[in-house]
């Protein structure tokens, strides 16, 4: 009896082996790039975070002078140092004043990786606009 249950109990063979690593490696290959895409993006919506927490800072920066501002600022002028909790690793803003019509342009972040964006204020604000009204919140 106990001859039976010995003859009868079977492992996987060396095919069934091969097939289940190939099904796995095909999963893996269709798995990675799509990770990698999914970082890659998000990477890319951070630096445009900071570039939009850049603006804030520097439309905050403005309101609060009590001269007019113009001109480029950086990271290295600390004027938006009181504005900007976590700054990025290095940023640029050119500040306009046309009659005391502020426009911001040439928004450039550097994350700590060492990835440089440029931004314009219209795209910024356009974005801004489209995650705050997409945005799956009810607020009730």
């Amino acid at each position: 009896m106990m001859k039976k249950i010995v003859k009868n109990q079977r492992g996987l063979t060396l095919i069934e082996l091969l097939a289940v690593i190939v099904i796995l490696g095909i999963i893996a290959a269709i798995a990675v790039p799509a990770v990698n895409a999914i970082m890659n993006k998000s990477k890319e919506d951070a630096l445009a975070v900071e570039a939009r927490s850049v603006l804030n800072a520097a439309k905050m920066y403005v309101a609060a002078e009590k001269t007019p501002v113009t001109g480029a600022i950086n990271e290295t002028s600390l004027a938006l140092k009181n504005y900007l909790d976590n700054p990025p690793a290095r940023y640029t803003i050119t500040i306009t004043n046309t009659n005391g019509d502020y426009s911001f342009s040439n928004i450039s972040v550097t994350n700590k990786d060492g990835k440089t964006k440029n931004y314009n204020q219209v795209d910024l604000e356009k974005k801004e606009q489209s995650t705050t009204t997409t945005g799956t919140g009810s607020g009730s």
